[in-house]
């Protein structure tokens, strides 16, 4: 039996020239944020060959803190293995604080794993924050009994962090309440398809992280959710991560067009008919004494109201369908 024996490092929220590239700046974190429930052993690390094919879970591991900051912290594990890494060219999958793990810790067994996080609160070590991270490794060859270091690994978090500052000094007024109107009540501990850190990391503003949504269809929606203040005239929120877009969810345009259109219904005609039963007096009672500029007002107000309506309902979903024709050819 030969054991290879591997040195990495994990880094969660470091700010670095690769994590923070000179065209835009992003806040690494900080305190629980970056935190990694070492206590309690909740840490799964596995292997894989270059296609994607589960070779084993590696369970004869050390950790050790290097370094903590107020903006990141940074681990070195040590590691040991039978599973035959002797080519050099392997993947290596990190998970920290997750609710729970599949038995077999195959892409298709992580990526299906859910989480709720405490809404309304501060990451703690009872509201932990789920963290992944994978890398391919391409080395000329690894040695049995000879330990290799293969760099270091960036961690993702799994839920989004709000934050709203308002820093005018001119200003006659302070915030007293936010709110955030809803937000989805649970997500996925891992992003769908990323089975590289090259899909994250790729040192541009733009394009750095994961920019979609992984959202299960079954979760449940929050409304309403209160701001927790983390300063003078500072508030933050964490949530996980938006279902803004559903381009990412293999929706068809329709689709997105229906969904979309059912979900602003409401508002809309709400608006409107609180406007319209104002008036509806106004506009019946033409005749009445002092009553003759008012209705006629009244029932051009009400023929906009609606027509807009109408539009919002109607037309500018087939605009929009219009317009995004080509969107998926």
């Amino acid at each position: 039996k030969k054991d290879f024996q591997i040195g990495f490092d994990i880094a969660v929220g470091e700010q670095s020239a690769s994590r923070a590239p000179s065209d835009g700046e992003y806040d690494p974190g900080a305190g629980y944020e970056n935190y990694i429930d070492l206590l309690n052993g909740n840490i799964k690390i596995a292997l894989f060959d270059t296609s994607d094919t589960y070779l084993g879970e590696i369970t004869d591991f050390d950790i050790f803190p290097l370094e903590t900051s107020d903006s990141g912290k940074r681990y070195h594990l040590a590691c040991a293995t039978d599973v035959d890494l002797s080519s050099g060219k392997f993947k290596i999958l990190v998970l920290a604080n997750w609710p729970s793990y599949p038995e077999e810790l195959s892409f298709d067994n992580v990526w299906k794993q859910q989480y709720e996080f405490g809404i309304g609160s501060m990451p703690s070590p009872y509201n932990l924050i789920p963290l992944y991270g994978v890398k391919l490794v391409s080395l000329p060859e690894i040695k049995p009994d000879i330990s290799v270091n293969i760099g270091k690994i960036h961690l993702l978090r799994a839920v989004a962090k709000i934050e709203v500052i308002y820093d005018d000094p001119s200003a006659s007024w302070t915030i007293s309440k936010l709110q955030l109107s809803r937000c989805n009540r649970s997500g996925f501990c891992a992003p769908t398809g990323i089975t590289s850190q090259d899909d994250y990391v790729q040192d541009s503003w733009g394009n750095d992280y994961i920019d979609r949504p992984f959202i299960p269809a079954s979760t449940g929606v929050l409304s309403n959710v209160d701001f927790m203040p983390a300063g003078e005239n500072r508030y933050v929120l964490y949530v996980p991560e938006y279902d803004n877009h559903l381009k990412t969810e293999g929706m068809s345009l329709a689709d997105r067009i229906g969904l979309g259109s059912s979900d602003r219904l409401l508002p809309i005609v709400m608006t409107a008919l609180t406007s319209a039963l104002a008036l509806i007096p106004l506009a019946v009672n033409g005749d009445a004494p002092g009553n003759e500029i008012q209705a006629p007002m009244a029932i051009v107000i009400l023929g906009g109201l609606l027509s807009s309506t109408l539009l919002n309902i109607y037309v500018v979903p087939v605009l929009y369908r219009i317009l995004n024709r080509n969107e998926n050819k």
